[in-house]
């Protein structure tokens, strides 16, 4: 057992696919505190400690049994004021396997993303190691890895249910056949969805002149009624079958409440599930534990993290996972219809209607024009002449303004 004396510190992280954003600020200036922290693992430990002089390298790589050009992300941690992170460029980065084949990474952006020169896949048993080394000299290099087991996702479904507050809404859940030596499970997604524009017309208002304001309403408008969204997860979704003793996955991965925009209409999920080893999974785990954490002062704070990427020079703060996995991809579709009768209409945004009148104050401009001029769209006539037309916002007549109004090509009406 190894016992670590470390001071306290509060970590930021930015989660989406891996560990690609990293934030640290040292907190002596506010408290000192030391906390004790009881390591049993014989993975690697880093501290989570940050300083302008020895910068934390943050490395994000997963190769799968996917074929394509896989990529590998480099950063480095920053300072709590820095708005965003310093990527690592101009690194050289490669793979090398057991049976001595090699694949090299090459910088194709500044956002420190290294891509595969040629599309490949990770074969099954097979050992890989990861090597990189920075512009600045320095080399980290992973512990060999290779997959641990293989299992498919048979099916995706949805349910109603409340969730421990007690709203309703509806569950999405992930189902695999029996896993071969498949234990641990991390799960990314892609959502997509339609919306549709609830205060839409086929008509607008011109303005033909400002001064003196003069407009026409004429049949006809670029505005879009039916958009597609496309959003990728963002937590952390990690699920075992160690501790239910069971040789199959049945998980509730994603919950969403009843009146959520999301499900309004047609919803798409494409769910990626990545088998991982007890060390990769209690890495993510960790992870999870400390971005999901709304009180740095609660619980025991982690000090430091599973880590297999070990520096050259043990003066070098690196973090990261390199992992091997199998994956296994599933699409699914449904409709708000197909679990609930009634006809909510739920939108992305709190929809107004408008009635600013024609004309304003003495030598005003006109409230009419000034509200068309803040992008406000035509939704109906109004009442009278002194309040001619009733507006609506422009996200709730134009869905363009969250939207692409190009139908996926993997879209299933």
């Amino acid at each position: 057992m190894v016992v670590r004396i470390v001071e306290f510190m509060e970590v930021k992280l930015n989660l989406t696919s891996g560990l690609t954003n990293f934030k640290l600020v040292n907190m002596k200036k506010y408290i000192k505190l030391t906390l004790l922290i009881l390591l049993v693992s014989c993975i690697d430990k880093v501290d989570l400690i940050s300083s302008t002089n020895n910068r934390t390298l943050i490395i994000d790589a997963v190769i799968t049994t996917e074929i394509k050009k896989h990529q590998i992300t480099l950063s480095y941690s920053y300072d709590f004021d820095a708005d965003e992170p310093t990527y690592a460029k101009n690194a050289s980065v490669g793979l090398t396997d057991e049976n001595g084949n090699s694949f090299s990474f090459q910088q194709i952006n500044e956002k420190g993303v290294y891509e595969a020169t040629i599309p490949f896949k990770a074969e099954e048993n097979i050992a890989y190691t990861l090597v990189v080394n920075t512009e600045e000299g320095k080399t980290y290099t992973s512990k060999p890895e290779k997959t641990s087991g293989a299992s498919t996702i048979d099916k995706i479904s949805v349910r109603t249910g409340t969730d421990n507050l007690n709203n309703d809404g509806v569950y999405f859940t992930v189902e695999t056949q029996d896993s071969d030596d498949a234990k641990y499970f991390k799960y990314d997604y892609v959502e997509t969805f339609r919306i549709v524009a609830p205060y839409w017309t086929n008509e607008r208002l011109v303005v033909e002149s400002i001064q003196p304001f003069e407009y026409r309403k004429e049949l006809g408008t670029d505005a879009a009624k039916i958009c597609y969204v496309s959003n990728s997860s963002k937590d952390i979704i990690i699920h075992d079958i160690v501790s239910s003793n069971s040789t199959k996955v049945n998980f509730d991965f994603l919950f969403y409440k009843k009146n959520n925009y999301k499900i309004n209409e047609r919803h798409s999920i494409l769910l990626k599930q990545r088998v991982q080893s007890f060390d990769a999974y209690n890495y993510y785990k960790a992870l999870k534990k400390i971005s999901s954490s709304d009180d740095i002062f609660s619980g025991v704070q982690p000090g430091n993290i599973s880590n297999n990427i070990i520096p050259s020079d043990t003066n070098d703060n690196v973090i990261g996972y390199f992992e091997v996995s199998h994956v296994s991809t599933k699409r699914f579709f449904f409709n708000y219809t197909d679990l609930y009768d009634d006809m909510e209409v739920n939108y992305i945004e709190d929809c107004q209607l408008l009635n600013p009148p024609l004309s304003g104050e003495l030598l005003a401009p006109s409230p009419l024009l000034l509200s068309l001029q803040a992008g406000n769209l035509y939704y109906a006539d109004g009442a009278n002449a002194a309040v001619p037309f009733t507006l609506v916002t422009e996200g709730c007549g134009d869905c363009r303004k969250y939207g692409n109004t190009e139908k996926p090509n993997f879209w299933i009406d």
